[in-house]
């Protein structure tokens, strides 16, 4: 197809432009698409990186053991012919490759101390320029882009196929009337055609619905080129007799290329098969998962929240604590050049921690003591002067007053302590 001037348009321009709809419209850092869960209360999941390690070497677990029935049939040459185990390899890499740059994003963030949450809860302009610091790793460091392009491929290689080759296996396939002849040989057989026609199915379903990887429109070439791949395969198998464990030329029966005419349909079959379900768990996965997400609103886990939440409850202040008496004696001069003791009554709060809207209080204005706030600690009662005990005239004098400052004795300057949440 050729646009205006003359030049070729991209195949999937399509789906390229809806894939970045979507992706300006989410606006998930590229860091947190490859080692964060829609699950995990701070974005980023240890929880999720166990479990591609788990599930990789449980795919090769499972490849092992079928490789194994082949290996003792007398059969191995025959192992790679079908897609079954295309598919199981591709399941394998991807969670292999996975696990490595989950690994590594993980140190990546912790050791920058990132705090992915807060990108989510910002204006637009702003979480733009943290995407773009947060996302510098894949310029940076080129191996750690290439592990993301070969993991977002793999996992289009793997997912798409997996669910189409379990239906075609179980409601194609499988011969039931013929399924269970040899005893012992056929129930090993069915445990191993459970998992690889269920078991890893499920495995990347799980992963699927959990990781915040998007699943993108343009990937679904990946699929359609395995298929028509394996078609061509299938068709060069046939042509150069190398033959199935069964004896048969050709890999199924579907695919029999001694019928031109049914090999051929199946083939487009498994062509729009394996693109259209994976154009469909993109749709799903921008549609139903990523968009309904709600992110965290911080970047700590619920057991620190409530830490926090209780270090930061103030203790009620009692009355005492509001008002310690401290007798001091002084002597000054009246206007009479008497002698008076007079008793100075001044007030002492202790200093109480900042919480948290007053800290924000002080943070938007830039301005105001400490003094000040706490005032609401002392009842809102108004300023007191200086009271004099035991004065003999009982009366107050100018001089008193210029020889007094305006600041009560006694009022200690109170200290604010921040308090991190």
């Amino acid at each position: 197809m050729l646009d205006p001037t003359g030049t070729s348009m991209p195949a999937c321009n399509v789906c390229q432009k809806r894939d970045a709809n979507w992706q300006d419209t989410l606006h998930i850092p590229r860091v947190a698409q490859f080692c964060g869960s829609l699950k995990s209360p701070v974005i980023i999941s240890h929880q999720l990186l166990y479990f591609r390690i788990f599930s990789a070497i449980y795919a090769y677990l499972v490849l092992a053991h079928n490789f194994s029935r082949f290996v003792r049939l007398g059969s191995a040459q025959y192992w790679l012919i079908f897609l079954t185990q295309w598919t199981g390899i591709a399941v394998a890499a991807y969670f292999t490759t996975a696990a490595i740059l989950h690994h590594k994003l993980l140190q990546y963030t912790q050791r920058n101390d990132l705090d992915i949450p807060s990108v989510f809860h910002t204006d637009k302009v702003a979480a733009n320029q943290m995407i773009i610091s947060m996302d510098t790793v894949f310029t940076v460091k080129p191996h750690i882009s290439h592990l993301a392009t070969l993991c977002s491929a793999l996992n289009a290689f793997a997912l798409a196929p997996s669910l189409c080759i379990t239906v075609a296996n179980w409601a194609f396939l499988t011969n039931y009337a013929t399924y269970f002849e040899d005893g012992a040989e056929d129930i090993e057989k069915l445990v191993s055609d459970i998992h690889m026609h269920g078991v890893l199915l499920i495995l990347m379903l799980i992963d699927f619905s959990h990781s915040m990887s998007s699943v993108t429109y343009n990937s679904a070439k990946y699929p359609f080129a395995m298929s028509v791949l394996y078609a061509l395969w299938s068709l060069f198998h046939y042509l150069a007799d190398v033959g199935n464990f069964t004896g048969d030329r050709y890999i199924y029966a579907l695919l029999n290329w001694a019928y031109p005419a049914t090999a051929m349909l199946f083939c487009a079959l498994l062509v729009a098969g394996f693109a259209s379900v994976h154009l469909l768990f993109a749709w799903i996965k921008y549609r139903f998962l990523l968009s309904k997400w709600t992110p965290p609103r911080n970047g700590k886990s619920s057991d620190e929240m409530d830490a926090n939440a209780d270090d930061s409850k103030q203790a009620p202040i009692t009355k005492e604590q509001q008002r310690n008496v401290e007798i001091v004696p002084t002597h000054s001069i009246s206007t009479q050049n008497e002698h008076k003791t007079q008793m100075q009554i001044s007030l002492e709060v202790p200093p109480t921690e900042e919480t948290l809207s007053e800290k924000v209080e002080t943070d938007d204005e830039g301005s105001g003591s400490v003094t000040a706030k706490n005032q609401m600690y002392l009842g809102s009662e108004p300023r007191m002067n200086k009271l004099a005990v035991g004065s003999h005239s009982g009366q107050y004098s100018p001089e008193d007053e210029e020889e007094q400052p305006c600041e009560p004795a006694g009022i200690r300057k109170m200290s604010s302590q921040v308090f991190n949440v």
